[in-house]
């Protein structure tokens, strides 16, 4: 007999991949940006990180499903790096990990909590409320239906069939589900901040094309839970935030009915942030963030490089954590990979590879590549660091020896320090 086993819903670990939608998802979301491609890089331990590369002992976890994933904003622009931004520029040095998988049901993410994020405590977990338990709970089993999509375990099948209603006893598994969590993360020392995934109740085929009435069952599901689950929060003391009520139903900030495009996400960032400030601590010397502009308008590039003007580094500059080179990128369909990169001229100052985290080359000095490929359109940032000697640098950007056709724009030069 087979051995069954757990599925536990993360991205893949230590991967760095680019998604491209489908023309059939693009197709019922006329909003959602018809070129672009979405750069994720996921740790080791199959976290997605914000791609401000920032590593710091305190950590916030953010758990749900594709909402939270946010996979089709531009990594910069998710979610959990707005928050991450946020938080730093105001004094606070944090780590923001997302978990967030399409599919994962509440159950799944509790999964998550007892055997990924446990051995992190003391840390703060921002606990989504899946929309896809409307979906698990409509199986007589429940959060144990052996569904495909929905089940806990990998032993599944497509003939169970959901109901047209919620049952009772699974709403009361529901709140067992949260009080469960509410314990576990009060006995491991996790702080707890529950959020609901908010969601567009009326659609229109401008917006999403999706048959009306079946919709409408679903956000009447959508509000039972919901309901449910604050009574709760409200009778036994959980830190709970409704985001769906902050979000007012917004079109402007969703590209579909539960998945917020990059204003959006910036939205969200700035109602959850009060929320996580008495959960972490003040760095010791102001932790800050300063950015700079490196082009003003977008460019072609040639195999001469692009030099920006110096920009001069902060005189209270007392610790120094690391740089990032963000960009936009669209190329031809005559390109290939490592086809553009950006150089950095450090003012003059003697460094190594290793100090700055660069290659080098005699031709163009310090140097990494930029994501490139046929007929890709992305924002992309990378990682380096400046030694503490520095006073002044430049950024460059151009063509690898080939030739082709690629044009970038959005260039930006963000530190991360200590004051």
């Amino acid at each position: 007999m087979k051995k069954r086993i757990i599925r536990l819903k993360e991205q893949e670990p230590d991967t760095v991949r680019v998604y491209t939608p489908s023309d059939d998802y693009r197709k019922i979301r006329p909003t959602l940006d018809r070129k672009l491609s979405y750069l994720t890089t996921v740790n080791d331990d199959g976290f997605m990180i914000t791609g401000n590369y920032v590593k710091a002992p305190q950590k916030i976890f953010l758990l749900g499903g594709s909402f939270v994933e946010n996979m089709y904003t531009s990594q910069n622009h998710r979610i959990h790096s707005q928050i991450e931004r946020q938080l730093i520029a105001q004094g606070y040095y944090v780590e923001v990990l997302n978990s967030g998988v399409s599919g994962s049901t509440s159950l799944n993410l509790f999964n998550v909590v007892i055997n990924k994020i446990a051995p992190y405590a003391p840390c703060t977990i921002v606990f989504v409320i899946s929309i896809n338990d409307v979906h698990a709970l409509s199986f007589d089993s429940g959060f144990w239906n052996k569904y495909r999509l929905f089940s806990t375990l990998d032993q599944t099948t497509d003939l169970e069939r959901a109901r047209q209603n919620i049952s009772e006893k699974n709403i009361a598994d529901l709140t067992k589900l949260y009080m469960s969590l509410k314990m576990f993360c009060e006995l491991f020392n996790i702080n707890l901040l529950i959020a609901n995934t908010p969601y567009i109740s009326i659609i229109d085929d401008n917006f999403y094309k999706l048959d009306h009435s079946y919709y409408a069952r679903m956000v009447a599901r959508r509000e039972r839970i919901y309901g449910a689950l604050f009574g709760l929060f409200k009778r036994q003391d959980f830190d709970s935030l409704d985001l769906h009520l902050a979000m007012n139903e917004n079109k402007e900030l969703f590209f579909d009915d539960v998945h917020t495009n990059a204003i959006g996400s910036s939205v969200v960032a700035n109602i959850i942030v009060p929320r996580l400030k008495k959960y972490v601590k003040r760095t010791d010397g102001n932790a800050r963030i300063q950015v700079y502009r490196c082009l003003d308008h977008a460019q072609r590039l040639s195999t001469d490089v692009l030099w920006s003007s110096s920009m001069i580094m902060p005189e209270n500059m007392a610790g120094f954590s690391h740089a990032i080179i963000e960009y936009q990128v669209e190329c031809g369909s005559d390109v290939i990979e490592n086809n553009a990169l950006f150089c950095v001229d450090f003012g003059g100052i003697e460094c190594d590879r290793a100090e700055v985290g660069l290659k080098y080359s005699d031709t163009v000095g310090f140097f990494s590549y930029l994501q490139t490929g046929a007929g890709l359109a992305l924002s992309g940032a990378q990682q380096f660091s400046i030694p503490h000697s520095c006073r002044e640098l430049r950024v460059g950007i151009g063509l690898w020896k080939r030739r082709s056709d690629i044009k970038i724009s959005d260039v930006q030069l963000t530190l991360f320090f200590h004051s």
